[in-house]
């Protein structure tokens, strides 16, 4: 079964949980379920994971290959203008992966973004949607190889 980790960004497991949320009452949790279900339907696994420290998120993806792991989706928040080291870990462990986020990056007023060049591909901008998309994305390509 193809199996494909969800990296969920920095203060993901804030999501939805405070009036200033930027994305509304949309959880981490209910996002993590809605990529389940999708997945059930596609024969794929998802791993979900959230970790707000930069050095415990390259293990996982330096680990994931071995793990069986065969793709990622990854939303890094905030680590888009300062995830380096996370950039390069995606690198090295020469799997697909796919960067989501809710919003349209590109009309913030710092567009800077340290994660793209080390991904397969982006999709911004479409909300939640990103998401069971994003994985639909991701099974295609896996499928396909």
């Amino acid at each position: 079964m193809t199996k494909i980790l969800m990296l969920h960004g920095i203060h993901h497991d804030q999501m939805g949980k405070g009036s200033n949320s930027p994305h509304g009452a949309t959880t981490m949790e209910c996002l993590n379920q809605q990529l389940a279900e999708e997945a059930a339907r596609l024969s794929v696994e998802v791993v979900p994971f959230q970790s707000n420290d930069p050095e415990q998120v390259v293990q996982r993806v330096l680990a994931a290959p071995g793990e069986g792991i065969q793709g990622i989706l990854f939303n890094p928040a905030t680590w888009t203008e300062d995830g380096e080291v996370i950039a390069a870990a995606l690198a090295q462990s020469g799997l697909p992966v796919l960067e989501l986020h809710m919003s349209n990056i590109q009309k913030e007023p710092v567009t800077r973004n340290v994660i793209a060049p080390a991904v397969t591909g982006l999709l911004t901008g479409f909300g939640e949607a990103v998401y069971v998309q994003g994985l639909r994305i991701l099974a295609q390509q896996l499928e396909n190889r």
